[in-house]
C-alpha cells in the first residue's frame, strides 16, 4: 500500500516538475476534434508528434484492433477500458527518449490514475496504451476524461461517460423470443406459435431466440442461457449456448416436455441470459 502511495506522489512529483520547467509552449493554443471525437492539441512544427485517442473495451486477439470502441461504457464486472493511442512522427525522433503522461479524470476533476510511458531511442512502436478497470466496485456512473502529455504539454483529450448495465446502448445484444409446438426440419421456422399450449402425453414446447446486433468484431465466446421457469418462479431447466458470432444474427433453440407426468398448469416464463445479465423474456400458460 506504502509503496503504490509512494509511486503515485513520485509520478504526480514528476509531472509537476515537467509543467515547472517547462518553457515555450510547441502546441496550437487552438485545439480541434477528429471524427472520433478526439480533442488534439496540435504541433506548431509539421514534423512534431501529435496523437489520437481510441477508446475501446478490448483488444482483438486475432486482429491486435480495438473491440467496442466508443465513448459510452457500461460498469461491468472484471471489465476494463482501454486507451490506444497512436502516435504520428514518433520515429522522426528516434535518438531520444519520449516521454508520454496518461491522466484519467473522475467526474470531479480529480485524477484517478496517472501512468507514465517512456518510449526509449530506437523503439520501432508508434502505438502507446493503458487502460483502468471499470468494475462497479471502483466507478461510478459520470462523465470522466483522458488527457495526454508529451513531456510537459497537453497534447490530446478525449472525453467518455460511463453508464450503468440497466441503461440501454446501442451496442447492446437484443432478441426476440417465439413459443412454438415444433419447428420445421426443413425451413427451420416455427410451427404452431402461441402462448397457450395443452398439456398432452409426449407434448412438447420450443422457443427459438432470435438474436441481433451481434459484435461481429467481437472475437470472444458470448455465453448465452435460456432459462424455463415455473409458476413458482423457480427455474427446472437451463440450457447453455457459448459461440463467437460468424453473423450479425443468429438463433438459438431450447425444448421441454409439456407431458402431464412433467407439468402442471399455470403460467410459466422462457428467459435469455446474456452473461448472466437478463435480455428477454416471455410468458406462457399450460392448460388442461
Amino acid at each position: 500500500m506504502k509503496k503504490s502511495v509512494y509511486s503515485a506522489i513520485f509520478l504526480i512529483g514528476l509531472f509537476v516538475t515537467l509543467v515547472a520547467i517547462s518553457g515555450c509552449s510547441s502546441r496550437s493554443s487552438v485545439p480541434f476534434a477528429d471524427e472520433d471525437q478526439t480533442i488534439i492539441y496540435p504541433p506548431k512544427s509539421p514534423d512534431d508528434i501529435s496523437a489520437t485517442i481510441t477508446l475501446c473495451r478490448k483488444i482483438s486477439k486475432k486482429t491486435g484492433k480495438p473491440v467496442g470502441a466508443g465513448t459510452v461504457f457500461k460498469i461491468k464486472e472484471k471489465e476494463n477500458l482501454r486507451a490506444v493511442i497512436d502516435l504520428e512522427n514518433a520515429f522522426t525522433h528516434g535518438n531520444r527518449a519520449l516521454m508520454f503522461h496518461f491522466d484519467w479524470i473522475k467526474p470531479d476533476g480529480k485524477s484517478l490514475f496517472l501512468k507514465p510511458v517512456t518510449l526509449s531511442p530506437g523503439d520501432s512502436t508508434s502505438t502507446i496504451s493503458s487502460s483502468i478497470s471499470i468494475a462497479p466496485e471502483v466507478r461510478q456512473p459520470g462523465d470522466y476524461q483522458l488527457k495526454l502529455y508529451y513531456f510537459r504539454e497537453l497534447i490530446a483529450e478525449k472525453k467518455f461517460t460511463l453508464v450503468t448495465m440497466s441503461d440501454p446502448s446501442e451496442d447492446d445484444v437484443t432478441a426476440t423470443l417465439t413459443l412454438c409446438k415444433r419447428v420445421d426440419k426443413e425451413t427451420g421456422e416455427p410451427v404452431d406459435i402461441d402462448s397457450v399450449f395443452k398439456i398432452k402425453k409426449k407434448g412438447k414446447l420450443q422457443v427459438l431466440a432470435n438474436l441481433e446486433n451481434l459484435p461481429m468484431d467481437d472475437d470472444e465466446e458470448l455465453k448465452f442461457r435460456i432459462e424455463w421457469i415455473d409458476p413458482k418462479g423457480q427455474a427446472f431447466f437451463k440450457k447453455r449456448f457459448d459461440f463467437v458470432p460468424a453473423d450479425s444474427i443468429a438463433t438459438l433453440q431450447s425444448s421441454i416436455s409439456i407431458s402431464p407426468d412433467k407439468r402442471e398448469p399455470g403460467f410459466y416464463s422462457a428467459q435469455l441470459y446474456l452473461a448472466n445479465q437478463l435480455i428477454t423474456q416471455k410468458q406462457f400458460e399450460l392448460v388442461k
